[in-house]
Order: structure tokens, then sequence, then C-alpha cells
């Protein structure tokens, strides 16, 4: 007879911070999450005791975090995952975009130029 135990099995819930945050090392400023990372002590891969907890505030462009207080981690405002989705939001300003991002947006602008002139030529083809 064999047993399977294990450490490391991670869960991860989500408050957001009220306010904005600038990050110290990549100098963004946005709404941060604050974490709550709690590992577990695993019986045949299911999670049974945890061992332990651990809260953090993460810098959402960088991945930078620095530790909080239980307290502090409470006092968040407790909303969806999906608000990390408009912080990836593209760069529409060309004053804070990279080299990569301009030419990204160039080509797709040919590219949808391209395609919308395809369509155009199909209709005046029927």
């Amino acid at each position: 007879m064999f047993f399977i135990f294990g450490v490391g099995k991670k869960t991860i819930k989500t408050h957001w911070e009220e306010g904005m945050t600038t990050c110290e090392r990549c100098r963004n400023t946005r709404q941060w999450p604050l974490k709550k990372v709690t590992s577990w002590f695993t019986f045949f891969l299911i999670p049974i005791v945890p061992y332990s907890v651990q809260y953090v505030k993460v810098c959402p462009v960088c991945g930078h975090y620095t530790e909080i207080t239980k307290e502090k981690y409470e006092s968040g405002e407790e909303k969806p995952d999906e608000m990390t989705l408009e912080v990836r939001k593209p760069v529409n300003n060309a004053k804070h975009m990279s080299e990569v991002q301009r030419r990204f947006n160039k080509e797709m602008a040919a590219y949808n130029a391209t395609e919308a002139q395809k369509k155009q030529d199909d209709k005046n083809d029927q």
C-alpha cells in the first residue's frame, strides 16, 4: 500500500485596493489587486490542511509584490478577476507606446485595410 502526500498546492483569492498605487519597480500607476495565497498539504492530490497563508499586494503590470496585513487585505473591495482584463488593454497613446506596439498597430491597420478592400472587391464582383 502506498500513499501520495504532497505540498505546494496553492489557492489564490483576490480583493481590489481602493485608489491607485505606483509600483516602485516599473513606475506604472494602477489599481493593485490584494491577494490571499494559501499553500496546502495534500493527500492523494486533495488539499487537506493549509500550512501557509500569505497576504500580498501585486503590481498588475510587472508582478512585483509586497506583503500586507490580513486587515489590509480584508479592507479591500471584493470584485471579480475580470478587472485584470481592463489593465491589459492595448495602449493607444503614441507617446507611451513601445516600438513593437507601434509596428504592431501599423501592421494591423494595413491588414484591416487589405481585408476591407477584399470585401469591397467581392461586393463589386457580385
